[in-house]
């Protein structure tokens, strides 16, 4: 369920993992929780059957989960903002809280992460650009004191990334497919209709002079089978290239502590 951001060198054919740093888009206390969802720092969560709950390493019911606990949530955003969550893990109580997002400016020195209002000390946000951002502070009534801002685990690895492979929701679809503030590039024969942008898609690029070039775009099926909807763009490595020439990115799912092939 844990969702991953991976840095990894080819090698003989393989991919040898360089760094697995885990995601959470949100840590902090439950605010307020229905049948199948919960609410963290003012991110909506939607709980699925599929989704893994655990405290101290060992599963529990998502029932037994109460408003006031804390939490470290993995999962996917969609387009408005919410979180599908694929893992929610019980924590202690923490000095500060986490988000991860795209601060929108309110007024002054007030930004906002799809509900959460952030004060940030103006310095904070001399060079931001836009994106992901990785931000914690301390949680008030009514915003987040923020004390850190930096780049989350993601966008780090995307800058050291030639092969990157990403899994989510596509937040806007042109000639580009955004995912997670990532753009790729689509061949022009790529039709839109062929897949429900509500539902989770696995993305493959190779770096190109402008960007990442889509090679594989790939859907689940009613099925549960994998459907590659760019068939004639798959990605290709140089066998030649053996040693840490080549890089590769991926958020990947775990199950418990152990990885699996997704």
């Amino acid at each position: 369920g844990q969702v991953v951001a991976v840095l990894s060198d080819r090698n003989k054919g393989f991919f040898a993992a360089r760094s697995i740093d885990i995601v959470h888009e949100t840590i902090g206390p439950v605010s307020s929780r229905t049948e199948n969802s919960i609410t963290v720092l003012h991110q909506i969560i939607h709980v699925e059957k599929d989704t893994l709950v655990e405290s101290n390493g060992k599963l529990m019911s998502f029932s037994d989960v109460d408003v006031g606990q804390w939490l470290a949530v993995s999962g996917h955003r969609r387009r408005n903002g919410e979180i599908r969550a694929t893992r929610l893990d019980l924590t202690e109580e923490k000095e500060f809280v986490q988000v991860i997002g795209a601060p929108k400016f309110i007024k002054d020195n007030i930004y906002a992460v799809n509900g959460m209002r952030l004060k940030v000390n103006s310095w904070l946000m001399d060079e931001y650009e836009g994106g992901r951002l990785l931000i914690t502070g301390e949680l008030t009534d009514t915003f987040v004191q923020v004390q850190s801002i930096g780049s989350d685990s993601v966008s780090q690895v995307i800058e050291q990334s030639e092969f990157l492979l990403m899994e989510g929701f596509v937040s806007d679809i042109d000639s580009e497919a955004v995912i997670n503030g990532v753009e790729f590039d689509l061949p022009g024969s790529f039709d839109e209709d062929m897949f429900d942008i509500d539902e989770a898609v696995q993305i493959g690029g190779s770096l190109e002079d402008e960007g990442f070039a889509a090679r594989d775009f790939v859907v689940q099926t009613e099925e549960n089978e994998s459907n590659d909807l760019l068939p004639d763009q798959e990605l290709e490595f140089d066998e030649e290239e053996f040693e840490s020439e080549e890089e590769y990115e991926s958020e990947e799912e775990y199950e418990s502590e152990e990885e699996y092939e997704s």
